[in-house]
């Protein structure tokens, strides 16, 4: 049985079996215009690296989109974000933040 999943325009669907798969694909094609792009590489910032034993997801660009926007892609990688044990508080004398950038870094 095929696995299929859908995302608006985009399909993706892998298989057990080579010529069911096939089957699949040429009615799919029969009734809707379509492409086949054959291996999957990207999907919704999400890229995928296949071999012959299996396959590795990871969102390098995803992740260098948000360092980009956050003016960070210089910075030096840390394993922990924030100090151990540091105890956060107001400043009042800091630096005024756009409310709207730091929503979108943690919905990010």
């Amino acid at each position: 049985m095929p696995i299929v999943c859908l995302y608006v325009d985009d399909m993706i669907y892998t298989k057990n079996f080579k010529s069911m798969i096939e089957k699949f694909k040429e009615s799919m094609m029969l009734e809707f215009d379509m492409t086949d792009l054959r291996m999957m590489h990207y999907f919704l910032d999400t890229e995928i690296m296949q071999y012959v034993g299996g396959f590795f997801i990871y969102q390098r660009k995803y992740v260098h989109d948000i360092l980009n926007m956050c003016e960070m892609k210089n910075c030096n990688p840390a394993t922990t974000p924030i100090e151990k044990g540091l105890k956060l508080a107001k400043n009042a004398d800091g630096i005024r933040v756009a409310s709207t950038l730091y929503k979108q870094l943690l919905e990010a």
